[in-house]
């Protein structure tokens, strides 16, 4: 075969050596060179993933403000926000956003708390499941947000003080974080890098 194609590519002044395959130690190389480059590149990858997660956990949140926020004024009623964690002030296990006829941050329970057609009863509008292992999301200091968030029905927060929510990746890096600040009328922002602590 080979002696074929040297008569084919005479013109090319190929000889027999190349028709020979790969030498061991050319392969050993090559996929050295692989491995490091990988190597290189994989951590980089990961806080890439890292930063989409947590600019996702972040919209996540902002939007589940603006959605309470909107749904009060829309219906005219008290919506709230309540953590589904058993523990002040850590949100990321979920949580759930329900008409709250009398504003206590509570879903009291009804026949069916999905069915939103009888007046002064409570009902559950979205939930929200937990954020992936090791990220946090956190209310910063002594706030009234540590359980919940309601906002009446002209759209503006029950509280009516400033409240700082922490986002945390698995690394417990602030360079890393998300920091979302509800002013004193309820109205959310994002800053990126910022936060004191994690969690």
């Amino acid at each position: 075969m080979c002696g074929k194609l040297n008569k084919l590519l005479l013109n090319l002044r190929l000889t027999d050596k190349s028709c020979r395959g790969v030498t061991l130690i050319e392969l050993m190389v090559t996929v050295a060179l692989a491995a490091i480059v990988t190597g290189l590149a994989v951590p980089s990858f990961e806080r890439t993933i890292r930063s989409n997660r947590l600019t996702g956990y972040a919209n996540e949140w902002v939007a589940s403000l603006n959605f309470a926020r909107s749904e009060a004024v829309k219906r005219g009623v008290p919506v709230s926000i309540r953590r589904k964690s058993d523990t002040a002030g850590e949100w990321e296990e979920g949580w759930n956003i329900f008409v709250d006829w009398d504003g206590d941050g509570v879903l009291d329970g009804g026949k069916d708390e999905t069915v939103c057609n009888e007046a002064a009863e409570d009902c559950l509008l979205k939930t929200y499941d937990s954020l992936s292992a090791g990220y946090t999301l956190r209310s910063s200091g002594d706030n009234d947000y540590k359980d919940y968030a309601t906002y009446l029905a002209g759209g503006l927060a029950k509280h009516q003080v400033a409240a700082t929510f922490r986002l945390c990746d698995n690394t417990q890096n602030t360079q890393a974080s998300r920091t979302i600040v509800l002013n004193a009328v309820g109205r959310p922002t994002t800053a990126v890098n910022n936060a004191a602590s994690c969690p």
